[in-house]
């Protein structure tokens, strides 16, 4: 970089910095939140992850979303559609255990781990919203809760993920062991038995992601003619690649079935009758 380079620099963005400065950079302190972000990301590693990816066709799920009477989010959309999935699928509700012999455990319901962006003061943070019996909740009510996750104040919201950031990183890493191992009913409770990320929202694609779950869902931007790529991504231990592909074609079954259904009850009087017409 040039003097006279650094000199337009510091013009532009009204900085004092010297060359010095700039040309020797400073450490940053880690975040409370990117820790949480590395424990996933050093759990994520141990396990043989793959992604498995089909097109859906949703021309008449955003119809009738964009008719309903209520505001219902893809994230509840996709949330809904993957525990009814998962209902049917066990698959979706293994966990394998290595320890004391190698098995799986089956869970009764689905537990969703959903990623959500959060802004701590000036600072991004990544959190994990985590709803129980997904598959019973109506659309409404799995709106109302995430609702409530984006506005509550992220010390009311993720109070049990801000006490955990806080830890040294060996007290977490022995916290994580006994979260994911300790029982099936506690590692349920403690990170979910499926996790939900997407960014379609901002136009863009998240289609492999880590986690430390049997299963994790991702979604993509709709495009002009109502389709999505929607990604599963599949612990191999547990999902083959043949019960990936049966579970994305029961997600978008269900998403042209039951949601649609769904979200059709919601729609105003007048609008109803007309579709029922």
């Amino acid at each position: 970089m040039t003097e006279s380079t650094i000199g337009e620099f510091q013009s532009i963005h009204g900085t004092r910095m010297s060359v010095a400065k700039m040309k020797k950079g400073h450490w940053r302190k880690l975040s409370k939140n990117r820790r949480l972000v590395l424990d996933v990301c050093a759990l994520s590693r141990r396990m043989p992850l793959f992604p498995a990816e089909r097109t859906i066709d949703l021309t008449a799920v955003a119809e009738a979303r964009g008719a309903s009477s209520q505001r219902i989010s893809w994230a509840a959309i996709f949330t809904k559609a993957f525990a009814l999935t998962a209902a049917q699928q066990p698959q979706l509700r293994q966990t394998y255990y290595r320890l004391p012999w190698p098995h799986l455990y089956e869970h009764n319901h689905s537990v969703a781990s959903i990623a959500m962006h959060r802004f701590d003061g000036d600072e991004d943070r990544l959190c994990w919203a985590r709803i129980r019996r997904v598959e019973e909740l109506s659309l409404a009510d799995l709106q109302s809760r995430l609702d409530d996750f984006k506005s509550q104040p992220i010390d009311v919201a993720f109070k049990s993920q801000l006490r955990m950031s806080r830890l040294p990183m060996p007290i977490r890493r022995l916290m994580w062991g006994l979260a994911l191992n300790l029982s099936g009913r506690s590692r349920a409770k403690s990170v979910g038995t499926f996790s939900m990320s997407s960014v379609a929202g901002l136009g863009a694609y998240n289609r492999f992601h880590p986690t430390m779950l049997t299963s994790s869902l991702s979604y993509g931007p709709i495009d002009d003619d109502g389709r999505c790529l929607v990604t599963l991504i599949c612990d191999h231990r547990v999902i083959d690649g043949y019960r990936a592909a049966i579970c994305l074609q029961q997600i978008e079954s269900i998403l042209q079935g039951p949601i649609v259904d769904e979200l059709d009850q919601t729609l105003p009087s007048h609008t109803a009758a007309a579709r029922a017409a």
